[in-house]
């Protein structure tokens, strides 16, 4: 994918959010990734976003609100389905009460 090289940034931040341009749901929705593409781009936030993308942690949940694509990387995780949810104190191994 030739958009890949010019705007690295763009495909970083999605693999951190979780999101996999291979999926049907994402390649179906190409307007918005060509949009999000286009905005990546243009961008006048590059510095502060290769900074943030240095510090950050390998996965987060939301896009900085400096990325003008923050609401499309949104719309993509939503998109994507299946989040993935802790199920903190179920045990299987338990009847249900």
């Amino acid at each position: 994918m030739t958009g890949q090289s010019s705007s690295p940034a763009l495909f970083e931040m999605m693999q951190r959010l979780g999101i996999d341009p291979a999926r049907r749901s994402i390649a179906q929705s190409e307007l918005t990734y060509l949009t999000a593409l286009h905005q990546c781009q243009g961008c006048k936030s590059k510095a502060e976003c290769r900074s943030f993308l240095a510090q950050a942690p390998m996965s987060f949940a939301f896009a900085p609100a400096f990325c003008p694509n923050n609401d499309l990387l949104f719309e993509m995780q939503f998109d994507q389905g299946e989040p993935h949810v802790l199920h903190q104190g179920f045990d299987p191994g338990l009847p249900a009460a």
